[in-house]
């Protein structure tokens, strides 16, 4: 969804930012009201905490996991190419091979 870092930035401050006006909408609650919030978020406290300990893994996986996942795939990619230059004479013989390797996991390949 979010592809490059800048993108990821502008998410994360969007949703500090949501955060700060919620902070600032609780803080302009009257008394009553802060009561009444303050009861409510007592009593359901680890319904709230359930969900946020739920949520947590999730977002570091998208952040941190997606990039260690193209890690692993390129690295594979590129262990694959050299093994496969090693056994072929030529590199037209090498770019053959791997066009249809590609082929085969059926992915378009640009040359």
């Amino acid at each position: 969804m979010f592809e490059n870092g800048w993108q990821r930035l502008i998410v994360v401050v969007a949703l500090i930012g949501l955060l700060a006006v919620l902070a600032d909408a609780v803080a302009a609650l009257g008394d009553e009201n802060a009561k009444s919030l303050g009861h409510w978020v007592d009593g359901h406290w680890l319904e709230i905490g359930k969900t946020v300990g739920a949520a947590l893994p999730a977002v570091a996986t998208y952040l941190f996991g997606r990039r260690a996942g193209r890690k692993v795939a390129k690295t594979e990619a590129y262990s694959s190419a050299i093994g496969t230059a090693e056994g072929m004479a030529t590199g037209a013989q090498v770019a053959a091979h791997l066009r249809q390797q590609a082929r085969d996991h059926n992915l378009n390949v640009r040359s």
